[in-house]
């Protein structure tokens, strides 16, 4: 009965965090990375950034990253994370847009293999709600130095990103590079907003 107990309050907390957000918004990326073992034989980085454009004036949000799936790679044991950031692979890791400078989850990755999944779901005030500046997800791929394998024709060199723009509207981006490609797929409903909340609930109880 006490174990039944905290599950209910686990899952009240649950939806009551989600509830408390102005609005929730995910995607589900396929990245083809069949090409990147040839470019770096040594392995190196999978980078997962949440960045305001502006601390002064973009409003905050959560990225909460999970379901990760992959084939054929091989990781390492090191993660790096800026303060804030909680969570590891295969997820929910939850990254705050507005802990100052980066905000990053980084897992090395000793061999490449041929593709990775993954949902992320943004959700707090920035999401749906104006603001003179907004916020970015980014996905990078790295060498062992952390300097980018690939540069797409994206805004930074990321494979893929998730923008929230001055309207708190969202938009996802992918894109072709040497070695393989990205691409996302809307995938709202209250499944995510589930998500999300777990997410959020879960980082509120680290913190």
């Amino acid at each position: 009965m006490l174990r039944r107990n905290a599950i209910c309050s686990f899952i009240a907390l649950v939806l009551i965090s989600a509830g408390a957000r102005a609005d929730v918004v995910a995607y589900q990326f396929h990245v083809d990375t069949s090409g990147i073992a040839a470019l770096a034989p040594l392995g190196g980085w999978m980078d997962f950034q949440f960045n305001q454009a502006n601390a002064a004036d973009s409003l905050s949000a959560v990225a909460t990253l999970n379901i990760f799936q992959s084939a054929g790679f091989t990781f390492g044991a090191t993660e790096l994370e800026s303060a804030g950031v909680g969570g590891t692979l295969p997820g929910p890791i939850t990254i705050p847009n507005d802990q100052g400078g980066a905000n990053y989850f980084t897992q090395e990755v000793t061999s490449w293999g041929s593709s990775f999944d993954f949902t992320v779901a943004l959700s707090g005030p920035a999401v749906g709600t104006p603001a003179p500046d907004g916020s970015a997800f980014y996905v990078y791929l790295l060498y062992p130095d952390f300097s980018p394998i690939v540069s797409p024709p994206t805004t930074t060199g990321e494979i893929l990103n998730v923008t929230i723009d001055t309207a708190g509207g969202t938009a996802p981006t992918g894109s072709t590079f040497p070695g393989g490609s990205a691409a996302a797929v809307p995938e709202p409903g209250s499944v995510w907003l589930l998500l999300a909340g777990i997410g959020a609930a879960g980082w509120k109880l680290r913190r």
